[in-house]
């Protein structure tokens, strides 16, 4: 009987068919982390704690985090993954983007037993086409140990689907059926007030806005 593959060992092999959608920019991922880098900008005006969820790694992130040779203003920077490759990678990439000294964690992990279990608390949780893989129930979970895991005032920052995407790639197609569990909008506005968070809205600028949307539920 074959073994059992557990979820670390089927994202690490699923790895280059993300990274083939990142380099070509299928998602829109330049574009969202362009906005990701206006919001951070608009908002916080101090160093700040953050946790990337689904980092991958960072290559996306570490290139809108740096404008004009400037670096964005993070006092510590937190990347969890299920697919360790991709980890090696990160802490190369995000490294360009971060003041010197800065300190930095990667964690081979889920993201909700992450979330559940970290004693570390951030003013920024950012998630990039991650959550949608997980259930409904699931998704619940990670909503209620953000809340306690975000500083009063700190935000959550999601890229998302509206519905499942049809790639022409067998692959991608396969993945999308399988592994992609979009909710609506609604249920993650519901999610969101069921679990204490002051807001949740949407921002107008995504550029995909029939397939996807940018989420932000702020404490």
């Amino acid at each position: 009987m074959a073994a059992v593959q557990t979820g670390s060992e089927l994202f690490e092999q699923r790895w280059s068919t993300y990274d083939r959608i990142l380099a070509g920019n299928h998602l829109f991922h330049r574009e969202l982390y362009a906005e990701l880098r206006k919001y951070l900008r608009a908002t916080f005006t101090e160093p700040i704690e953050v946790l990337d969820l689904g980092c991958g790694d960072c290559h996306y992130l570490a290139e809108q985090l740096v404008v004009d040779g400037e670096v964005c203003l993070i006092a510590s920077f937190t990347g969890v993954d299920l697919a360790a490759g991709a980890l090696e990678a990160a802490r190369e990439n995000i490294r360009k983007a971060l003041r010197q000294g800065t300190p930095t964690h990667f964690a081979n992990s889920d993201i909700v037993k992450f979330v559940a279990d970290s004693p570390q608390r951030f003013d920024l949780a950012f998630a990039s086409y991650s959550v949608h893989h997980l259930t409904l129930e699931q998704k619940d979970q990670l909503v209620q140990h953000l809340a306690k895991a975000l500083k009063p005032g700190g935000v959550y920052f999601q890229a998302d689907w509206k519905f499942l995407p049809q790639e022409g790639k067998d692959d991608i197609s396969r993945h999308a059926r399988e592994c992609d569990l979009p909710e609506t909008l609604d249920t993650w506005r519901s999610l969101a007030y069921k679990h204490g968070f002051s807001s949740c809205t949407i921002l107008d600028t995504h550029p995909h806005p029939d397939t996807g949307f940018c989420l932000v539920m702020q404490k």
